[in-house]
């Protein structure tokens, strides 16, 4: 399996990225903000209008490799049906279902507007999704854009949705993303995430979510999810990796932490990396472990940085807390992605 750690190079990244934009700062959504959406499934965006933000309308025919063509709606099982009703719903004529599950957002919150069961037109979520308080209110940025995935790649297609919004004086651009599912002939909304400057999201073609963003210069996260061919979310992953930490190192169990005391280590070439898989903070409980990093944040690491005479190793044991190796951290994520069937061999 090949699995992409975000230990060391993206973390190098992150650092330059906050020196840029300065830690906790928002600003005007960035290009990869707007391309993360269609960036990994080709050519197969398409817009409600030609003022929607990230681009023009575009011509599915125009493209024959394009999973958004009608040749490719045509090809899949009931495709008529399904394509007449995700056309219906792009025209506001038809109702999506909020389920309430795969719910990721943070800032654009379905699960704060919309009741699981109840069924929206995109209007309705359009105006919803937007008020999520008294204080702040989010409003839509142009029209909704669409493409077309394939969960599972059962030859179903589903709808991926995209909607922009803004608050008024506010530079910061937040875009949510939805995976829309016709089962049984009925439209329901299977995963819903926002993404903005400092936090992206790509959907894959295959129904896989990658998710990733910036708690500051030296704190990245990264979550890995996807909808099956049936249109039931998964959560895979979440992880958390910290390059230079200082001062205390906070590590979850059932939702409660415990503490190390980093004080005394060479922080400068350290990295510690958190893998979790429960969203849930009150449910998360982690699997740490680390890396030893030289002047240019290279991963160094070797088997004696894990041995009972590592200064790090003992700071953790002594707080009980135990580190796995990235050997172990790959049986686990191997483990984890064969019982919840991810569909994919690169996490």
């Amino acid at each position: 399996m090949k699995r992409n750690y975000v230990t060391v190079l993206s973390l190098a990244g992150v650092l330059a990225f906050g020196t840029l934009t300065g830690c906790g700062s928002t600003g005007k959504a960035t290009d990869n903000n707007q391309l993360s959406f269609a960036e990994s499934i080709g050519k197969d965006s398409e817009s409600a209008g030609e003022d929607s933000p990230g681009g023009k309308e575009t011509d599915p025919a125009a493209d024959d490799n394009s999973v958004a063509s009608s040749d490719s709606m045509e090809s899949t099982t009931d495709a008529g049906a399904s394509s007449d009703l995700y056309e219906a719903f792009k025209k506001g004529e038809e109702k999506v279902k909020y389920r309430g599950t795969g719910d990721m957002a943070s800032y654009i919150q379905l699960s704060a507007v919309l009741t699981p069961g109840e069924s929206y037109l995109l209007s309705d979520i359009r105006d919803k999704a937007g008020i999520i308080d008294d204080f702040v209110q989010y409003k839509p940025q142009g029209d909704a854009e669409f493409s077309y995935i394939d969960c599972g790649m059962d030859g179903n297609k589903e709808l991926l949705v995209r909607q922009a919004f803004a608050a008024e004086d506010m530079y910061e651009v937040f875009t949510l993303n939805m995976i829309i599912k016709d089962i049984d002939g009925e439209l329901n909304i299977c995963w819903d995430q926002d993404m903005w400057s400092r936090s992206d999201v790509t959907v894959n073609e295959d129904g896989t979510i990658e998710g990733g963003g910036s708690g500051g210069a030296a704190l990245h996260y990264t979550d890995r999810s996807f909808v099956d061919a049936g249109g039931d979310y998964h959560y895979f992953y979440g992880l958390e990796s910290y390059m230079t930490p200082y001062g205390e190192y906070y590590s979850y169990k059932d939702g409660d932490y415990t503490s190390v005391d980093l004080e005394g280590l060479d922080n400068e070439h350290l990295a510690i990396d958190a893998y979790y898989f429960d969203s849930d903070p009150e449910k998360r409980s982690d699997y740490p472990t680390y890396s030893i990093l030289d002047d240019n944040y290279n991963d160094v690491t070797t088997e004696e940085d894990y041995s009972e005479d590592s200064e790090v190793m003992k700071r953790f044991k002594d707080a009980g807390i135990n580190i796995y190796t990235r050997d172990e951290i790959n049986d686990i994520l191997d483990k984890r992605a064969g019982e919840i069937g991810y569909p994919s061999s690169n996490y």
